[in-house]
């Protein structure tokens, strides 16, 4: 069983060696939209940023890109400013 999770962890490694950041925080736009229940932005990004961190080998992903707690802040932001613009 360890075998097959390195095996995915050095997968998921080598793919996200290739994702471009912005791009990457483009795509969880959408299904993060879905995600966040509250107009708190403290709130929601340290919710999302304890998602990644019990995510297993995606959080090597999230590592790989270089994605940090602020630019899930910043995505999250930018979510929340959208919904608010849209109703």
């Amino acid at each position: 069983m360890l075998g097959k999770f390195k095996s995915v962890k050095n997968d998921i490694g080598n793919l996200a060696s290739n994702i471009k950041k912005e791009e990457f925080l483009k795509q969880l736009k959408g299904p993060w939209k879905a995600q966040l229940k509250t107009d708190n932005i403290d709130k929601e990004t340290n919710k999302a940023w304890e998602r990644i961190q019990r995510s297993g080998p995606f959080l090597l992903a999230f590592m790989k890109i270089g994605i940090t707690k602020e630019d899930i802040k910043k995505t999250i932001t930018e979510i929340i400013e959208e919904r608010e613009k849209d109703a």
